[in-house]
């Protein structure tokens, strides 16, 4: 249901972080609670990615606890 600009404009960034010419992890981060990492260093390794528990400071919300219950829509 995304309009045409914004299906094409996703599908240049997944094609570009697949083939790596994009990485959302390199540069200067910021995380909710201050800077993650610098401008300069070499992007996260993906065994950092995956194991991500903080979330940019631009992103609302926060990251659910382990012992939270998933929340299901009543049918």
């Amino acid at each position: 249901g995304l309009p045409y600009q914004t299906r094409k404009l996703v599908q240049l960034l997944r094609n570009g972080i697949v083939e790596g010419s994009i990485n959302p992890f390199g540069g200067e981060l910021h995380g909710q609670n201050g800077v993650v990492q610098i401008e300069g260093f070499p992007p996260l390794p993906s065994t950092q990615i995956v194991e991500m528990n903080w979330l940019a400071d631009n992103v609302v919300g926060t990251i659910p606890q382990l012992d939270d219950e998933p929340k299901v829509p009543a049918l």
